[in-house]
């Protein structure tokens, strides 16, 4: 890891920052993760479940949501 010790943005709020900087209007959608259902599908293109996002190591989505 480059920086083991640090979060670092995720790819959403760096294409956000990014946005921002080139665009006179930005518009969001944001869906959250409901972990409450930890055997609900996460994505609809892969088999994680919620439960998976619970050891994200990039950024703690229980303090995000």
């Amino acid at each position: 890891m480059l920086f083991p010790l640090q979060n670092v943005p995720t790819l959403g709020v760096s294409a956000l920052n990014l946005a921002t900087y080139l665009c006179d209007e930005v518009s969001l959608a944001g869906f959250g993760y409901n972990l409450s259902q930890k055997d609900a599908p996460l994505h609809y293109y892969d088999n994680r479940l919620m439960t998976s996002m619970l050891k994200e190591a990039m950024h703690d989505v229980q303090a995000e949501t």
